[in-house]
């Protein structure tokens, strides 16, 4: 077994370190899997040239196809591994020559509940949208939250963080609007690339616990969003996940089919209370036309009212929070016999080198 970059596993890695041991593996972490990172795994295999067999972990999901294009082609084309795993927080990724071992967003959760604020059935405010990465499509959306005067009754935020730095907002917000963005209300104090994980992903700003609503746009959208980092499936990542846990009811900014998703994981959508013919439509920007006639009418209501509408459906709530640990049950027990199935069919001829191109040149 052999550990890339370092020698060490990484602190979240999920499968106990002796089920490696003894195994012809190399284990690389990848700690952001898109294209720019693709040098991690070549520089992993250029330095272990006889291994047959790689297990690339991520923490987070994959959100470029050309990073598994990537792998998918230079592994088995150049270095000849035909044995390869990806490990991370998405949803499966179908293709032929890779085992797809999809922890998602539910089991890494289990790392993190203990640090979940107490839902209460009390809220302050209507509704959150909150979006530390600016995306097209985020932005479009927030963009008609503020032009539908819908700011002052939601907590809203949008490309806050430094991943933004080269973001060019002047393309997706008319010119008199520009002066709202960014849009930083659940900005944490580190501000650290390298801190994002535990700065954003993991953090509850005050603004989302005291939502009884919560917008959610996810990362994946579509091929009309042109944003080539953003899947057109359905993924789930903890934003749709902090939802559930904080026990909000969650109208989605996702891909067509998301919400139907959701119900098919058996998660309660509140089909009496939110109208979510959105999901049906093709275009995002047909999406959040009906997306923002729902917030309108949340916005009609006062809070009294919505903390009401808590109360009374606080038990269904609480049973998707519930939902959450039960899903990440059944992901982990799956991935751990996928891996143990993959761990036991491992090359047994260690015998044959792996073939090594010299010099060679990726273009990134």
């Amino acid at each position: 077994m052999h550990v890339f970059p370092g020698d060490t596993l990484p602190f979240s890695f999920p499968f106990p370190v002796d089920w490696f041991v003894n195994k012809d593996v190399l284990i690389i972490e990848v700690g952001s899997p898109h294209i720019r990172n693709i040098d991690i795994v070549i520089n992993a295999v250029i330095k272990h040239p006889t291994t047959k067999s790689v297990f690339i972990y991520s923490p987070d999901e994959v959100s470029e196809y050309d990073y598994l294009d990537a792998i998918c082609n230079i592994l088995p084309k150049v270095y000849n591994i035909q044995n390869i795993v990806i490990c991370d927080a998405g949803v499966p990724i179908y293709r032929d020559n890779i085992t797809h071992i999809p922890l998602s967003w539910f089991s890494h959760w289990n790392r993190t509940s203990n640090g979940l604020p107490a839902p209460t059935r009390k809220r302050l405010y209507k509704f959150c949208c909150f979006n530390a990465i600016a995306r097209p499509h985020r932005v479009k959306l927030v963009v008609e939250i503020i032009r539908n005067n819908l700011l002052e009754h939601g907590q809203v935020s949008c490309g806050w963080h430094p991943f933004n730095k080269t973001f060019d907002f002047t393309k997706f917000v008319p010119e008199e609007l520009l002066h709202y963005f960014p849009l930083s209300i659940d900005q944490t104090n580190s501000i650290d690339l390298a801190d994002y994980y535990k700065s954003a992903v993991i953090h509850f700003a005050p603004e989302m616990t005291g939502s009884v609503f919560n917008v959610i746009s996810e990362t994946s959208m579509d091929q009309y969003t042109y944003e080539h980092a953003c899947w057109s499936r359905g993924m789930i990542t903890e934003k749709t996940v902090k939802a559930y846990a904080l026990c909000q009811f969650p109208i989605w900014f996702a891909v067509k089919g998301f919400v139907q998703y959701q119900r098919e994981l058996g998660f309660d959508v509140f089909d009496d209370i939110i109208d979510h013919s959105y999901d049906n439509l093709e275009h995002p920007s047909d999406r959040i036309t009906l997306i923002i006639k729902e917030l309108k009418k949340i916005a009609d209501l006062p809070m009294e009212a919505l903390n009401n509408l808590l109360q009374v459906n606080w038990h269904r709530l609480q049973q998707n929070q519930n939902h959450i640990q039960q899903i990440s049950d059944h992901i982990t027990q799956t991935s751990e016999l996928t891996l143990m199935n993959w761990l036991r069919v491992l090359i047994q001829n260690t015998d044959v080198p792996h073939p090594r191109l010299k010099g060679l040149k990726i273009k990134v």
